[in-house]
């Protein structure tokens, strides 16, 4: 499996099929883990913030996304907390990482292996909230 981040608005701009592929083809199928809404959320409330977002892959495949960005303060460029984008200025509901039916625990290991491990991403909290308690982030992260 092969993990790449997508840090810059043109990067994200296109994932944009690949990544509604993505959600169709999960059991995360909500608006507001679809491109369109995270995208445009991060337009309106990404500035000062740095982009995240966390692609799994299987052969070329994405299975895996996690949908993040690092929090910063006003005014300072230290490592932050990382979130789910769609929180804080404006709050989503149902978020999470979305993986491909069938896929859930090998590319959700990949994912957490590389935020804990792996990543040299300067983080200093995970703050992964909105999170339903039944679903595939909750079930990947009980068994981290």
């Amino acid at each position: 499996m092969q993990i790449q981040v997508v840090s810059t608005v043109s990067e994200l701009q296109r994932l944009g099929p690949e990544w509604d592929e993505l959600v169709a083809a999960s059991d995360s199928d909500n608006p507001f883990l679809q491109w369109e809404w995270c995208s445009t959320w991060w337009r309106h409330y990404g500035a000062g913030h740095e982009l995240v977002v966390v692609l799994v892959r299987d052969g070329g495949q994405l299975i895996g996304l996690a949908p993040l960005y690092m929090e910063r303060g006003k005014g300072t460029r230290a490592p932050g907390a990382m979130r789910f984008l769609g929180t804080g200025e404006v709050c989503s509901e149902y978020l999470g990482f979305i993986f491909r039916r069938g896929h859930e625990q090998p590319a959700g290991h990949e994912l957490i292996h590389f935020l804990l491990k792996d990543s040299n991403i300067p983080w200093r909290q995970l703050r992964l909230t909105h999170v339903p308690a039944h679903g595939a982030t909750a079930t990947v992260l009980e068994a981290c």
